[in-house]
């Protein structure tokens, strides 16, 4: 059958994931999705394109998870037999080498990158990259979520498309004017998933007290209970809870920064891209980022944004009270993000080499 199947492990499945299956239904006409609800979850409403495998498998448990990966192989398994998609989308590394391990000889399978293997013990790392490489050898392209990626991938001879996480054409994509910092306190925010307790907790403790900085912390997440215990030392940092993302620009309009800040000492965050990123650029705010990573360098080069040792609270206060008061070099950043934005691409115009590839393996 000329179909699309993607897999995941995860439920609801990730905002990429959504994404890809917008535009892919968006493109062709059979477009399905199988995943994984691994913490029980009920399931509200199930489309009829969207098959859910239901065992629980607590999360921060690959042990665990290895363990039950059976069975939903099995269910997968099953589906593809029956459905037989001529096109396999395997997000993440885990459901690769189960794509890997059922896909055909008429079948094409793609591996779509949003995260790299990654392990705090280097062996562990070693392991799994020889698993993926395993899997690569039935692979027919690679997808990448980040343009740092691909030379880790340079032996892999399918195709490869970088497709970043840019915004939605349907989301507002003004630049907030701004010609000085404009306030009498420089404001600061966190926008996203409340995780990484210990980095959060750095900038709370370094902002905390300060007089002229204003911290506002926009989400929820695992971590929302610690960091807003956390914060109730603190009367110039507020959480703001869930928030809705077509809102998002008006986040950042009340922004003079956003922390993007995450824990460069994780494999994966050496190499990846955040949405902030491109948040930054669409809505020309600067945003604080970890150092000793590849999109670091990109930044500093580009003059784009600030660069941060997350580890270190004295680092973090220290650029923060000589950011608001270096205002021309502020200044400089938010017209480098103004004339990179001339270049950005939407998702969907990123997007276009990849269904047009598409497209011509379901004419053949």
């Amino acid at each position: 059958m000329d179909s699309i199947l993607l897999v995941d492990t995860s439920y609801p499945i990730n905002t990429r994931n959504v994404r890809f299956l917008a535009s892919f239904r968006n493109n062709f006409k059979d477009v399905h999705c199988v995943t994984w609800n691994r913490d029980a979850r009920i399931v509200a409403t199930k489309d009829e394109w969207m098959a859910i495998y239901s065992k629980k498998s607590e999360y921060g448990k690959p042990i665990l998870k290895m363990m039950n990966l059976l069975g939903y192989y099995c269910f997968l398994f099953k589906y593809n037999r029956c459905n037989h998609p001529r096109i396999l989308v395997a997000s993440h590394w885990d459901t690769l080498v189960l794509c890997a391990l059922l896909k055909s000889r008429n079948q094409i399978l793609i591996y779509e990158n949003l995260d790299i293997p990654t392990s705090s013990y280097r062996i562990v790392r070693v392991i799994l990259k020889w698993i993926e490489n395993l899997a690569l050898l039935r692979t027919d392209v690679i997808t990448f979520a980040s343009r740092f990626y691909l030379d880790l991938y340079s032996s892999f001879k399918g195709e490869k498309f970088v497709i970043e996480n840019k915004l939605l054409t349907k989301v507002e994509n003004k630049v907030v004017s701004r010609d000085v910092l404009c306030t009498k306190k420089l404001r600061i925010s966190y926008i996203g998933n409340i995780r990484y307790l210990d980095i959060l907790c750095n900038l709370i403790d370094a902002v905390g007290g300060e007089e002229d900085i204003d911290l506002q912390i926009h989400g929820d997440g695992p971590d929302f209970k610690n960091i807003l215990e956390r914060s109730q030392s603190y009367n110039n940092v507020h959480l703001t809870g869930r928030y809705d993302y077509s809102n998002i620009s008006l986040l950042y309009e009340k922004s003079d920064v956003v922390w993007a800040a995450y824990p460069s000492e994780d494999y994966n965050v050496k190499y990846a891209i955040s949405n902030k990123f491109h948040e930054s650029i669409a809505y020309g705010v600067p945003c604080i980022f970890s150092d000793n990573t590849k999109l670091s360098e990109y930044v500093e080069i580009h003059n784009l944004g600030y660069i941060v040792n997350p580890y270190n609270v004295s680092d973090i206060k220290s650029l923060l009270l000589e950011l608001f008061k270096d205002k021309e070099s502020y200044m400089k950043k938010c017209k480098s993000l103004v004339l990179l934005k001339s270049q950005e691409k939407d998702w969907e115009d990123e997007l276009k080499p990849f269904i047009r590839y598409l497209s011509s393996i379901m004419r053949t």
